[in-house]
Formats: C-alpha cells, structure tokens, sequence
C-alpha cells in the first residue's frame, strides 16, 4: 500500500532492499582487510552467500514483484520499476535470474509496444538502465541478452520497437565473451525444456514470427516451444557479424558452433541424452525433448553457411595450405566420421544411396589430403 508516496518511494523499501543484501556487503568489507589466504577464504564465503542472496531475491521478487505488483494496477508496476532500479546496482551477475523473470520481461514488452502506453518513460528508463548494468562486464551482459530473449522468445527488439538486444550483443569485444555467449546460448537449446514454464510457452505461442539478431523474420507455422530453439540457432553464426577476430578465434568459436549444429540437426543417440566420445575427449548432449524436424532443418542450413563462410575465409590461403589441420570443412569430415563410430550415436534419418556414396568419397578425399 505503499503506493500513495508516488512519485516519491517510501521508505521502507531502501530499508528492505539493505536487508536483503546485508551480509553480502558486510562479506566484502571484511575480504578489503584479509591476507591472500584470507582472501580465499572469504571468496568460498562470498560464493555461499550469492546462492544465500539468491534464494531470498527469488522469495523476494516471486511474492512482491511477480506476485503482487507486476500483476496489479499502472502505480503498483510503476513501483516495482522503482524497487528493482534499487536492486541492480548491487545485484552480482549470478542473482540475474532472480528479477529477470518472466513476468518482468513480458510486462516491459506490453508497455514498450505502445508508445502511448502510461508507463512508457518509466519501462524506457527501466531499459536503459538495465543495458548499463548490463554493461558492466561479460557475466551481466550474458546474463540480459539470454533473459530477454529467453523470455519473449528471440522476439524482445521486434515487441519493443527497439534495438536493446541487437546493441548488446554488439557490446562483446573479446573472443573470450563471445564464447560465453554462444556456450550459453547452447546452454540454453539443451536445457530450454526445463527452464520455462507451460505458461509463459503458451502466451509466446500466439505469435510465432521470429526476429534473429541479424533482424531478418522467419516464421514457425507449428506454433510450439520450438520456436527459442529455431532463435537459438539462427543466432549462433552469427556472432562473428559483431565482432572482428584473429583467425586461430574464430575458428575455434566456429568449431564449438559446427559440433553443436552437426550434433542437434544430423544425430540422435539411442541410450540417453549424454553420450561421451573418448576420441573427441568430450560429452555430446541432447535435450531432453528431442527437437523437432524442422529444428534439425534450421541446424543443417546454418551449418552449411558456415561451412560456405569458412571456403570462403580459405580461398584467401595459398594452395598448397588449402587442406591444414585448420580447414573446417576437413574438421566437419574428421568430426562426422567420428560420430559415425559411436555404437550408440546414429544419424537422426538414414542416407540415401546418392548421398551415402557421396559421402565416402568425401571421407576419401579427405584422408587422402590428410596424407599429403
């Protein structure tokens, strides 16, 4: 009831908010005066009470800000604006989860999408805000560009008639963020089935055009979840449109990015949803739900633009260095050929004849090129 201050906030919610992150700043003031081994001591510390922190903004923002205000009248949402702007300057990256919510982003998508609508300006300048912190480093920018495409489904900039995701993705400037982003982005495809709710599936399910981050729109006639994986694919390429890299960065994103596209759209494994390759020294995953035929179509045609992107990236090499250990494509050959030895991996619908010939002549051609 706190809402008869407006425009100015009550007093008691900087008090609740202090509460909240009370031993959190009393752990750094302490880790300020310790030795090194100290020091290690109270980072285990701190790690502890993020996921302390964490638990309590979860009951926090579940029972006031989705719960109560968000679902209440234009004062009430307009408040819970106010008290999450007193949350971000101390929120960690790690505790994103707990006001990034569902229900926030859909509320910032309803009112962002009419320019008339009375909370605009506050939601606006919610926004930005929001993209300032984002700012801060790779963990927070993660962190927002995957909540708020999470949430509306690859659809926030499209909703909002802005540019907020496309400008952060474009903020990452090291070959190490970009990898965290497509990590997370995989992350996301494997254990998206888990992570929303039927509700927030079924309202995003209305309308089912999809915006990739390039801003081209393609459409999911079926209409289902699938609809963030389709995003989460699209997108994945398309990182490097951002970001100038040395060779040896790129393709080493490019190799994590062809693995993840060979394995989602080409395979299925019999036993399980982890199989672990011990020539690759590595896990391959599936969700939990497996995807949907046209899911594995979108994988396959993003892998063949990066195969294309890469004999492009090639022809400036000299002949004689056209088939190195760093060719992709002679990658993607050794790669396929490995999955194709696994017992318990198969690929997701049989090769027809053509296709099967066509293939062991490419696993010739390579080998012998490998030999050379």
């Amino acid at each position: 009831e706190t809402t008869f201050c407006q425009p100015r906030m009550h007093s008691v919610w900087p008090v609740l908010v202090n509460v909240l992150f009370s031993d959190v700043s009393l752990q750094k003031d302490g880790a300020a005066f310790s030795d090194s081994t100290q020091a290690l001591k109270k980072c285990r510390k701190l790690s502890s009470t993020e996921k302390n922190l964490a638990k309590r903004l979860n009951c926090f923002c579940s029972l006031i800000i989705d719960g109560s205000l968000l679902m209440s009248s234009h004062d009430r949402k307009h408040l819970a604006f106010d008290i999450l702007l007193l949350l971000l300057p101390r929120l960690p990256a790690s505790c994103s989860k707990a006001i990034l919510s569902y229900k926030l982003v859909q509320c910032l998508m309803d009112i962002l999408s009419t320019k008339d609508s009375w909370l605009y300006k506050a939601a606006q300048y919610f926004l930005q805000e929001l993209s300032k912190w984002a700012e801060r480093d790779v963990d927070h920018l993660v962190a927002v560009i995957i909540a708020l495409q999470q949430h509306s489904f690859g659809r926030f900039d499209s909703i909002t008639h802005t540019h907020v995701v496309k400008d952060l993705v474009s903020k990452f400037n090291s070959a190490s963020g970009c990898m965290l982003f497509v990590q997370s982005l995989m992350s996301l495809f494997i254990d998206d089935n888990g992570s929303l709710d039927k509700g927030s599936a079924q309202a995003t399910i209305e309308s089912s055009e999809m915006i990739s981050l390039d801003g081209s729109s393609y459409t999911d006639s079926s209409g289902n979840p699938d609809i963030l994986r389709s995003w989460i694919v699209d997108s994945l390429p398309r990182v490097f449109k951002y970001l100038k890299l040395k060779l040896e960065e790129k393709l080493h994103i490019q190799r994590e990015i062809l693995k993840f596209l060979t394995v989602e759209g080409l395979f299925t494994a019999s036993l399980g949803r982890e199989v672990t390759s011990f020539e690759l020294q590595e896990k391959l995953k599936w969700p939990k739900t497996a995807s949907s035929s046209n899911v594995r179509k979108i994988c396959i045609q993003q892998l063949q633009l990066l195969l294309a992107d890469a004999e492009k990236s090639m022809g400036t090499k000299n002949e004689s260095d056209m088939f190195i250990t760093d060719d992709l494509g002679s990658y993607f050959m050794h790669f396929l050929d490995t999955l194709c030895n696994i017992p318990s991996v198969s690929l997701f619908r049989p090769l027809s004849k053509e296709d099967e010939e066509a293939f062991k002549k490419m696993q010739s051609m390579e080998s012998r090129f490998l030999k050379m």
